[in-house]
């Protein structure tokens, strides 16, 4: 099933929005995309760029329970 986007591309560093990233600026791939290879490992046609978190960040836990942020 190809849904709109993949959860595991949203939280990639490397992801442009849309079915794009830095790898794959044309179009993600389908098995990519589908999330049946989370893209941890070399993948064909990837520029040697995988997976890597988003930095997040995380509010201050005063100011998120205050409403402050």
């Amino acid at each position: 099933m190809i849904h709109r986007y993949q959860d595991n591309c949203r939280f990639c560093a490397h992801y442009l929005g849309g079915q794009r990233c830095k790898a794959f600026p044309l179009s993600i791939p389908a098995y990519l995309w589908s999330g049946d290879n989370q893209h941890r490992s070399p993948y064909d046609g990837d520029q040697g760029i995988q997976y890597a978190s988003k930095q997040m960040a995380v509010p201050d836990a005063d100011a998120f329970l205050s409403g402050n942020y």
